[in-house]
């Protein structure tokens, strides 16, 4: 009797498992830039594959004193149960410089950081709520803006992920219970 209850409420513990992963990358391409940046469009300005991160640098180039937007961009479809995107974001800046750095989500600006800002260097995991555009079609872009009269700004980005959350609690519930039951049913015997 106690091995039927054991072995059942095992197999729904790990058919549980199964069927809710903890997360998702939700529709988004190379979001760990694992080689290149594939899967990802640079619409204008410099980005570039930098060990593992997209690197948003000014043009050394460029030789116009003007205000130039680095945009990199992804078009993919969020999954139903699409809840948080994060990615990492590190910038070095200097004294005095004014570029800026946003993150959008189709028009709407989810993210900014000013340059100055920063004393001289940021670094953080940011994380933002994506459920209302939960299954939707969406335009993720990143986009620096450099002033090119004190070009010295350099952003890493890294690790962008779109998650879908475990259903913890329901795991956590159903193994609660199944340890309840066997704990009775071994008591009763």
């Amino acid at each position: 009797m106690y091995n039927k209850v054991f072995w059942g409420g095992l197999i729904a513990i790990v058919v549980l498992v199964l069927i809710f992963p903890s997360s998702a990358s939700a529709g988004l391409t190379n979001g760990l830039f694992t080689n290149d940046l594939s899967g990802w469009t640079v619409e204008e300005g410099l980005v570039e594959y930098w060990f593992g991160a997209a690197r948003f640098a000014p043009d050394e180039d460029e030789e116009e004193l003007f205000l130039h937007s680095t945009l990199s961009s992804q078009l993919f479809e969020l999954d139903e149960k699409s809840k948080t995107l994060s990615f990492y974001l590190e910038m070095e800046t200097g004294p005095g410089e004014t570029d800026i750095f946003t993150a959008s989500i189709d028009e709407t600006v989810i993210y900014t950081l000013k340059s100055s800002d920063v004393d001289e260097y940021f670094e953080d995991t940011l994380c933002f709520d994506v459920s209302d555009w939960a299954g939707q079609e969406i335009k993720l872009v990143f986009d620096l803006q450099h002033d090119y009269s004190d070009a010295d700004t350099y952003v890493l980005l890294d690790n962008v992920v779109v998650t879908i959350p475990a259903p913890g609690a329901l795991l956590l519930g159903c193994i609660g219970s199944f340890l309840v039951i066997f704990r009775h049913r071994a008591k009763a015997a």
